[in-house]
């Protein structure tokens, strides 16, 4: 088994009763995660999904879409993110770039996807509760190794074609599992605020999972910086990763909406001195 889908399952038994998502619409406990999961893994298992095989993601940054990360790694299967607020000419190209059979949306997106099998993860997570799915299958859980490809995800196409990058298990478990550059623990709550499909999500997500603490998820599209910082202290956020980009802008606008985070990791491009020090005389615990 491999130490990702190990400690996944570790995570899942030891904070059983602590907050494993949050979003608009409530959060999940880690108990209610793996059984939540568990029902989107069911018929993904049923129709044919295992160790191999990619599974499209079409949805929308929620608590749905974690679900879904979740239910295709417990397939054995790598998930395979896709930005719904691109341009459809471009989730229809990227679809063809990589072999699938099924794919888990939400029921807008079924018209991308004219030629495959689609599960409306909506609609299994309401039929759950009518106990159409058994509790035999929500307990799946596929075989992993460490080198079991767990995402693959494209990148901007600057080139003219996007490229897809493979990332293995034992990747994002160096990243997240007892790591050097920054401090984990069940206490932690980490925004999910990058795009789905963008390479700092896979941060935003399986820190917290992979740790006990709660992935909370940012569900607004296209949030103003004023929305950024009501959604930090709101949701009382401690961690999280900004492009450098998007630091600045914050800091400029208002460098306390920050101040309620533990640890704050900025990259992507080169740092501006300026905005680096202005955050640190505005939010000097952080």
């Amino acid at each position: 088994m491999s130490a990702l889908s190990s400690r996944l399952r570790q995570v899942l038994t030891e904070h059983a009763a602590q907050p494993a998502v949050e979003g608009a619409s409530g959060s999940l406990s880690y108990a209610q995660f793996e059984a939540r999961s568990g029902e989107i893994a069911a018929p993904l298992a049923a129709a044919g999904v295992g160790p191999g095989d990619f599974v499209p993601i079409l949805l929308s940054r929620s608590v749905e879409f974690v679900l879904a990360v979740a239910a295709v790694v417990r397939c054995g299967a790598a998930y395979v993110p896709i930005d719904t607020t691109s341009p459809a000419a471009r989730q229809a190209a990227i679809l063809e770039l990589f072999d699938w059979s099924v794919a888990l949306v939400a029921g807008e997106r079924l018209a991308i996807l004219s030629r495959a099998a689609c599960i409306d993860v909506a609609e299994v997570c309401a039929e759950s509760g009518c106990c159409v799915v058994c509790a035999s299958e929500t307990g799946l859980w596929a075989e992993r190794e460490d080198d079991s490809p767990l995402y693959l995800m494209f990148t901007s196409g600057s080139t003219g074609t996007p490229k897809g990058v493979l990332v293995p298990d034992r990747g994002v478990a160096r990243l997240v599992i007892e790591p050097d550059y920054v401090d984990l623990s069940p206490k932690d709550r980490w925004a999910l605020a990058s795009s789905v499909a963008f390479d700092a999500a896979t941060l935003e997500i399986w820190a917290p999972l992979l740790n006990g603490g709660t992935c909370v998820v940012q569900e607004k599209a296209l949030p103003s910086l004023a929305e950024f910082g009501s959604f930090f202290a709101n949701a009382r956020i401690t961690h999280g990763w900004l492009t450098a980009g998007l630091f600045n802008l914050l800091v400029a606008e208002n460098a306390a909406c920050l101040a309620g985070f533990r640890q704050l990791l900025v990259g992507g491009e080169r740092e501006s001195p300026e905005h680096i020090q202005r955050f640190l005389e505005a939010c000097p615990g952080v």
